[in-house]
Parts: C-alpha cells; sequence; structure tokens
C-alpha cells in the first residue's frame, strides 16, 4: 500500500528530480523547435510583461469593471449565502486571492512559454498538412458556432483531468477548498493549467479567428467562473438548463459520492445534459472538498501565521508531484472514482470506499 509522507512539506528527491527533468527537458525541446538567439530574451522579457498585464491587471486590478463584479458578488454572497456560517473575508478568500497571484506569474511566465512551444510545434507538424478552418458564414455566426465548440472542449478537457489519473492530482489542488468564494476558480495548479491548455490548444488554432474567438469566450467566462465559485445560493431558475450556476457547480465540488462524476461544464451546462453527466437536483448545497487524508488542506484556527499559510501554500503545491513521483512504487489497483468529481486521491489504495 501507499502511504504519501508530507514531513514538513520537504519535497522528496524524486519529486525534485522529476520537476527539474520535465522542466529541463521543456526548455530543451522549445529550444530545438523555435531556436534561440538574444532576440528570443527579450521577446521573453515582453511575453512575461504583456502576460502580467493581460493576465493581472487588465482583467483585475486595472479592470473597473472587476471590482463592480467583486462588489456585487459580495453582496449576493451576504445576501443568499450557499453556506450561512462561512464569513465573507475569511483566510480561505485570502488563501484563493495568494493562488490569483500565483496563477497570473505562471500564466505570464511559463505558460506563456508553453504556448509558444505548442505553436511552434503546430506550425511544424501539424498546419502544413492540416489547413485552417474557415466557416463561409458572417462574423457573428462563426463567433457563435466557435463559442459552443470552444465550450465543448473546455467540458472534454475538464472530463479528462478527472478520469487521467496523474492529470487529477494536479487537478485536486482547485477541489480541495471548503469554503468556496470569489477567488476559488484560480485555486489551480500551474500543471494543471498546462495540463487544460495543452488540450485544449489545438482546437482553436484550427480556427481563422482564434484569437478574437479566445477573447470573447474568455471575457465571458472569466466573469462567470468567478460567480460559479462563489458561496451563493442560486440555481438561476429556468436558466440552469443551458448555464452553469453556483448550485450546479458546488455539486461538482462535493464531497458527496452521490455526486460523483457530474457537472464538468465550464460555462454551459447544456453538454453535460446532452452525455448524461448532469446531476439534475437543483436544490442541493452540499460541503466541498477531497476526499484524501493525507492532502494539506489549508489550516484552521484564529492563531495562523502567514509564514504558516505559505508554507502549507508550498505543501499543496509539491503533493502531487510527491504522489506522481510515488506511483511507480506502489501496487495500483484500477478503481472507480467514488468521490464527488472523482475526488478520490488517485494513487492510494488504502482508503476507504466510501460507497
Amino acid at each position: 500500500m501507499l502511504s504519501i509522507s508530507r514531513k514538513s512539506g520537504v519535497a522528496s528527491a524524486p519529486s525534485l528530480t522529476i520537476l527539474a527533468i520535465t522542466c529541463a527537458s521543456f526548455i530543451w525541446f522549445a529550444i530545438q523547435i523555435n531556436g534561440f538567439d538574444t532576440q528570443q530574451l527579450v521577446d521573453a522579457a515582453k511575453h512575461i510583461y504583456w502576460g502580467l498585464y493581460g493576465n493581472l491587471w487588465a482583467p483585475m486590478v486595472g479592470n473597473p469593471y472587476f471590482y463592480a463584479a467583486v462588489v456585487a458578488i459580495l453582496i449576493f454572497e451576504r445576501m443568499i449565502p450557499a453556506k450561512k456560517d462561512q464569513p465573507l473575508f475569511s483566510r480561505a478568500l485570502l488563501i484563493d486571492l495568494g493562488w490569483t497571484l500565483l496563477a497570473a506569474l505562471s500564466l505570464a511566465t511559463f505558460l506563456a512559454v508553453h504556448w509558444g512551444f505548442l505553436e511552434g510545434l503546430f506550425d511544424r507538424y501539424v498546419a502544413v498538412y492540416l489547413p485552417t478552418l474557415s466557416i463561409d458564414l458572417p462574423f457573428g455566426a462563426e463567433l457563435l458556432v466557435a463559442y459552443l465548440l470552444t465550450d465543448w472542449i473546455g467540458w472534454f478537457h475538464h472530463l479528462v483531468r478527472h478520469k487521467v489519473r496523474v492529470f487529477w492530482e494536479f487537478h485536486a489542488l482547485h477541489h480541495s477548498q471548503n469554503q468556496m468564494n470569489l477567488f476559488t476558480n484560480n485555486r489551480v495548479h500551474p500543471i494543471d493549467y498546462l495540463i487544460a491548455r495543452t488540450i485544449r490548444f489545438a482546437p482553436m488554432m484550427l480556427f481563422e479567428h482564434f484569437l478574437e474567438i479566445a477573447l470573447v469566450y474568455l471575457a465571458f467566462s472569466a466573469l462567470q467562473d468567478r460567480f460559479n465559485h462563489s458561496n451563493i445560493k442560486t440555481n438561476l431558475g429556468i436558466f440552469k438548463y443551458v448555464l452553469v450556476t453556483p448550485q450546479s457547480h458546488r455539486i461538482h465540488h462535493s464531497t458527496d459520492p452521490r455526486h460523483a462524476d457530474s457537472n464538468f461544464g465550464v460555462t454551459l451546462s447544456i453538454w453535460d445534459h446532452l452525455f448524461g453527466t448532469q446531476y439534475r437536483n437543483y436544490d442541493e448545497y452540499p460541503e466541498t472538498g477531497v476526499y484524501d487524508p493525507d492532502f494539506p488542506n489549508d489550516l484552521a484556527g484564529d492563531h495562523v501565521s502567514t509564514k504558516q499559510v505559505l508554507h502549507r501554500m508550498w505543501e499543496q503545491f509539491i503533493y502531487p508531484i510527491q504522489v506522481v513521483a510515488a506511483a511507480p512504487k506502489a501496487q495500483i489497483e484500477p478503481r472507480e472514482s467514488t468521490a464527488a468529481s472523482g475526488s478520490i486521491a488517485s494513487y492510494r489504495t488504502d482508503l476507504p470506499d466510501p460507497r
């Protein structure tokens, strides 16, 4: 049986070795694909600057609409909370704000390089054989078709990140929040971002107007995603049959085994209805989190220092790497995920089955 030891959050040698080899291999392949010269250092600096601008300043810090949305969500959380004993301004919210800043940094640096790497691969090995799709429709109609396809890809890559065990280990961080709030949508491991973007990349690149499509999609989904992760008690009435809602997404984050493998939609719920993954009781507001006693959950209590919080975030960052590094040593029996959304520690064989 496999047992994961956190030992004060110190990363094991195999964990750090895997991380170092992965990063070194990625950099080496990126150089082989795209070449390397001094100008690339300048371009990389520009990528980082515009990445920070595009992922932190423009959508959040320097955006008045973001503050308006935050105020509106906080008002709704105060008026109709799904979890009545959850404070508006909790340590959980501050921790998820920390993950939000880390997400902006990773999107602006490592993931910006990753995007360029994928573009290089696509241009060299795919684009020359597969022409870009150009739909002979008015731009508005093409945008609608592309939006639907992009959202379906979002549903699909979300499903894949739950069903593929290695992917789930990194996605579990997002599900570990017990007090969902308006920053929980950014509580994402950088490697989970990398996995999601890799799955989503190729289909988007096939469209002639993929950049415009991506911008429109992200503008809408970012706000809705923040709303859906908040502590708000609403299923949006009749709109729940088309849109993902705070109630339906709370079901997706649930620790109740009855809610297992349900509600994978990103902005639209139509894919869950179409493919049979929609949980159809729309009045339940369960507890959220992951079913893994070893997962380093956020610290509770009144006397927790900033240093302890940052150390726990480091533990949460390194934990999936430790699990994946230890996996080859374990005798793993195939099993179905039984907690909500596959929230069973994937490489554990010594956990009780909650069914």
